[in-house]
């Protein structure tokens, strides 16, 4: 019966001109936050707003990382030694606080997210100086992928999920060695209605790029700094990034992040 009832409402929708985003079994996925905000219930939405000053940033070291909430942001160390940062409004994006992951050299930049219990409802803003490929991987054992903008489209994009099982994790990863991972907004509750009989979700993005090229520190490099241009219609910037020695990394008094020099 909820068979039929599910797949008549799928051509209900498709005929009113709404086209549900593909979903693994139990997940229904957004890409526009007031629609994931629209399904979802008790949320709670972290911007990093108060961590770090407007215009500058903290060094967070790993572990412990960063508790808000009762969530704790941190890296896994297993497979990467980069750093983890508190960025303030301006630094990167105007009006937009950021979690910084980046400058591993020793794997992908990831992000590990622990949740301060199950929860059937989270989402959260994302970004790199892409365009990138990012991975979410669920405690449930779901994974997908994202694509990121441009950098120079400022921090536009979403990704929010509703789950029919509880989620208590959710694992992000850079598919490159040369980018990192921003987050920001990241929002976290109970699903409303019950994911069985959510029909609709957010509609695709469309995402554009534009060249990038970067000149990544060599193996066994000495500290110093290495050079990002981004390349828009012929106007370069240059973004610098510290470059450090193992025994260097994840120190405070050492570590800044990548800083635009626009």
């Amino acid at each position: 019966m909820m068979a039929h009832w599910v797949k008549w409402a799928g051509v209900l929708l498709l005929v009113c001109g709404v086209v549900p985003t593909p979903a693994l079994a139990g997940l229904i996925f957004f890409d526009k936050r007031e629609e994931f905000l629209a399904a979802s219930a008790g949320v709670t939405t972290i911007d990093f707003g108060d961590v770090a000053p407007p215009g500058g940033f903290l060094f967070l070291p790993t572990p412990p990382g960063l508790t808000l909430s009762g969530v704790n942001f941190t890296i896994d160390r297993t497979t990467s030694n980069g750093n983890l940062f508190a960025i303030g409004e301006g630094f990167y994006y105007p009006n937009v606080a950021v979690l910084s992951s980046q400058a591993s050299t020793t794997g992908n930049n990831n992000l590990l997210i622990t949740l301060p219990g199950g929860f059937t409802a989270v989402g959260t803003g994302f970004a790199s100086f892409g365009p990138s490929t990012l991975t979410f991987t669920l405690s449930t054992g779901d994974s997908f992928t994202r694509e990121t903008l441009d950098f120079f489209r400022g921090f536009a994009s979403f990704v929010g999920v509703v789950s029919s099982e509880p989620i208590t994790s959710v694992r992000i990863d850079l598919q490159r060695t040369d980018d990192l991972i921003n987050i920001g907004g990241f929002s976290f509750g109970s699903a409303v209605p019950e994911p069985s009989t959510l029909v609709m979700g957010g509609t695709a993005a469309t995402l554009l790029g534009l060249g990038y090229a970067w000149r990544a520190p060599e193996a066994g490099a000495a500290a110093g700094t290495a050079r990002y241009d981004a390349v828009n219609d012929g106007f370069i910037s240059t973004m610098t990034a510290t470059v450090f020695l193992p025994e260097q990394r994840n120190n405070s008094a050492l570590c800044v992040p990548f800083n635009g020099g626009f």
